[in-house]
């Protein structure tokens, strides 16, 4: 996944929103949710689940974890052999230990619906506890002010003093939102002005697919 936005007792009703675009080839194979477990002595897990290198990128345990990915995206440590960072995910949900040691650039978000703690880290950074309000992810540090994320954390927010109904509509909208941000406000993560503003959008479409 590469966009989540994340309210955390943000609501008077639901003390966990979630809004998340995972951005992937359409030629990856995939299974969509469902309950699922990465071996006979693990948890049951509900997610999607990639079919191509195994691991996923959001699901829930039924003891009550949360783990969802993004990639980060930083070409000069991007390496094509490296295990696959879904991985990282059902570590944490199967209550394993996995390192990091080896894998590409990610983000992890962690949470506990039991405790209700969260936290994010990263291939840089230590496990942080996440305050309760709004956060926003995509593939640079958590809130780092990428076009999106600030569109994402602003929209979020003021999706959540809707009523019911309207918050669930308002966020789908929003995921949906393929607006290209302006040259002046895109990051630089060295893969060239074109690749960022096709990368720009909240909702990514591009010529390959």
């Amino acid at each position: 996944m590469c966009l989540i936005g994340l309210a955390l007792d943000a609501h008077p009703r639901f003390q966990l929103v979630i809004a998340a675009n995972r951005d992937e080839f359409f030629d990856r194979p995939a299974a969509p949710l469902d309950w699922w477990r990465t071996s006979p002595n693990t948890p049951w897990l509900l997610g999607g689940r990639d079919l191509s290198a195994g691991g996923t990128w959001m699901a829930l345990s039924e003891q009550g974890r949360v783990g969802m990915l993004t990639n980060v995206r930083d070409p000069s440590r991007h390496r094509p052999n490296a295990p696959s960072r879904g991985a990282l995910v059902t570590a944490w949900l199967d209550g394993s230990v996995d390192d990091a040691q080896g894998h590409n650039p990610f983000n992890l978000i962690g949470g506990d619906l039991n405790t209700g703690q969260w936290w994010w880290r990263s291939d840089r950074h230590a496990a942080t506890p996440l305050a309760a309000g709004v956060h926003a992810l995509s593939n640079a540090a958590l809130n780092e002010p990428w076009p999106k994320v600030r569109r994402l954390s602003a929209a979020m927010e003021g999706a959540l003093r809707s009523n019911d109904d309207a918050l669930i509509a308002s966020l789908f909208a929003l995921l949906n939102d393929r607006g290209i941000a302006a040259d002046a406000d895109l990051p630089d993560t060295g893969i060239g002005l074109e690749r960022e503003r096709l990368l720009s959008p909240i909702f990514i479409t591009t010529p390959e697919g």
